[in-house]
């Protein structure tokens, strides 16, 4: 027997309630972004060029992207964000219906207890501040999210109405998580466990017909996926590749529970008695088995692979276990609200007040969290810019290694068209194929130096000084040039600007007398923290590379200023104390032997 005989039509209270929950986490996204494009990503990137050359990690992001960068308001950066806002209010949404459904499937029937008590977890998971910054960030975590939890709410909606001859919420859930493939395949595939139990009764019941148009509309959903992969990549490829860094005595799957656990802090409490009373209740327990698997899965499997980006792409790629978490938790709400007898109880003033506090309390946590955001004050890389791209030479070819450069400098290019005589040369992204829209395989000048880097995996210096003659060539600040091409290097705005000769003791003065004042005036922009990765590696690593040049040109005054700047900008950097020991307190002009301090490949 169904647990709901049919689909009621929904209250007015019920319709605001949902209508509060796209809106609310949508309003707050919107008042708190950043005005001025916070970190033009990858995905800003691909929805400037789709549809030209550049190459899609994930597709149905990117289509969103697309449609978003079209509205005649803002940086291209904060008009994909606005994407990641839709896409967090609707999941919240979807969050809803489930929560909405699952209470009414505990039987608790009183829409004034029903919808605070939904309202309050949406509001309570857009709170979480992992999530709360997908919404403000252009990348596709946020839709991601949105599938994941609509795919969910779906097979929710039939497993509450089943035996049921409507197939069409099972057909859209297909959809979803076609779409969610194309998106992340690794994310969504952990979804998959999720619905054997649902795709098992269908078949007991309906035979294999519903099964193979489900896989139709998967497929129709998925062709994204099959896209992406021609392209190689998904969002985990656009995520930052960096490591948890751990104890030595933590198992790196341990880490993982921590992060996750962190993020999740006392609702996993009430998530985990929530999932043994609704696994414990007849009926109910189709709809907990599907909400404990979508969970357990994804934490399990990533909890063994123990190597998970740090937050927030980390934590964005398992935004749904938030979610679940909260769904899971408000079964326990349910337990407590539901009637024990047979006939429906009148609304208590108790009742009321617990549903009425769970909302209070979404609310405030969504305040909180977004009150502590920093991301709208976030200004440093347009300042970067404006000190670094706006002043390099006219017609300058620019050498990029640094991914974190490469990303600004394509951000720079799509969003305002600006310094269309630059030449830029995205090292950064060779193995990525036709993602490097700088290199041109019938450029023959280019083609003694990027044969010499990729046999050496260092840029040639004769190559260097051989492109010299023709034009200005720059490269950027990359704290991991060998210590043996700065004789040739000169800083220029926070790039490295190649010359024909030795750099003389005169231009290394000159040099750094610019950087002290290229230094003072990007000091004066407000800002006050990076929560970025991506944008902690940009601006810590070339405060670092300069330091690098500045000791071995025997400037450690200069050294010591561009240390200062990195500390300020990055406290957590480990470079910074080993090589202020080194420069010691003198202000001697000894070169410093600064090879042990060149991070690796991999460090940066």
């Amino acid at each position: 027997m169904a647990l709901l005989a049919k689909a009621p039509e929904a209250s007015s209270i019920s319709r605001l309630g949902r209508l509060a929950a796209a809106l609310v986490p949508l309003i707050y996204c919107l008042v708190h972004a950043a005005p001025h494009g916070y970190l033009a990503g990858s995905l800003a990137l691909q929805s400037a060029s789709l549809g030209d050359d550049a190459r899609c990690f994930a597709l149905p992001a990117a289509l969103l992207g697309k449609l978003c960068s079209l509205l005649p308001i803002g940086p291209l950066a904060l008009r994909v964000a606005l994407g990641s806002a839709l896409a967090l209010g609707l999941a919240c949404a979807a969050l809803y219906r489930s929560i909405d459904t699952l209470l009414r499937a505990q039987g608790v029937t009183h829409d004034a207890l029903i919808a605070p008590v939904a309202l309050g977890f949406s509001l309570l998971v857009a709170g979480t501040p992992a999530l709360f910054l997908q919404g403000l960030r252009p990348e596709g975590f946020a839709l991601q999210l949105l599938l994941s939890t609509l795919l969910l709410e779906r097979l929710t909606y039939l497993e509450a109405r089943w035996p049921s001859h409507d197939m069409r919420p099972l057909y859209t859930a297909a959809l979803c998580l076609g779409a969610a493939l194309g998106n992340d395949l690794l994310s969504a595939a952990l979804l998959v466990p999720a619905t054997v139990p649902t795709l098992v009764r269908v078949q007991h019941a309906k035979g294999l017909a519903p099964i193979a148009r489900a896989a139709i509309c998967a497929l129709i959903g998925g062709v994204g996926m099959h896209l992406g992969a021609l392209a190689g990549g998904s969002l985990a490829d656009t995520a930052t590749h960096s490591v948890l860094t751990l104890p030595q005595n933590m198992h790196p799957s341990m880490s993982f529970v921590r992060v996750v656990t962190s993020e999740v802090g006392v609702l996993g409490i009430g998530a985990l008695l929530g999932a043994i009373a609704a696994l414990q209740t007849p009926g109910v327990r189709r709809i907990g088995m599907l909400w404990v698997i979508a969970c357990v899965v994804p934490f399990a499997v990533y909890g063994v692979l123990g190597r998970v980006p740090q937050p927030p792409d980390g934590v964005g790629m398992l935004a749904h276990l938030l979610a679940g978490c909260a769904m899971l938790a408000a079964a326990l709400a349910g337990v407590l609200l539901a009637p024990a007898g047979e006939s429906a109880p009148k609304l208590g003033r108790g009742q009321l007040g617990a549903a009425l506090g769970l909302l209070l309390l979404g609310a405030l946590r969504l305040q909180l969290t977004a009150a502590h955001t920093t991301v709208r004050s976030f200004g440093l890389l347009d300042a970067l810019h404006a000190e670094s791209v706006e002043r390099l030479p006219t017609g300058a070819l620019v050498v990029v290694r640094n991914p974190a450069t490469a990303g600004l400098l394509r951000a720079c290019q799509a969003e305002t068209q600006s310094r269309p005589d630059l030449r830029t040369v995205s090292l950064a992204f060779w193995e990525r194929g036709s993602a490097t829209q700088g290199l041109s395989p019938n450029d023959a000048a280019l083609r003694p130096l990027l044969r010499a880097y990729l046999l050496e995996g260092e840029l040639a210096r004769s190559e260097l000084d051989t492109l010299t003659e023709d034009r200005p060539v720059l490269l950027d600040a990359d704290a991991r040039t060998a210590p043996t091409l700065y004789r040739a290097l000169r800083p220029s705005h926070f790039f490295y600007e190649v010359i024909g000769s030795d750099v003389t003791r005169t231009e290394e003065l000159v040099a750094a007398a610019a950087y002290r004042q290229d230094v003072a005036r990007l000091s004066t922009t407000a800002y006050t923290s990076l929560l970025d990765p991506v944008a902690q590696r940009l601006v810590a690593g070339q405060p670092l590379a300069f330091a690098l040049y500045f000791a071995a040109a025997g400037d450690r005054p200069s050294a010591r200023i561009a240390l200062d700047f990195g500390r300020r900008l990055v406290p957590s950097a480990a470079d910074w104390d080993a090589l202020t020991r080194a420069l010691g307190p003198d202000d001697s002009q000894k070169p410093l032997d600064v090879r042990a301090f060149v991070p690796s490949a991999e460090a940066l």
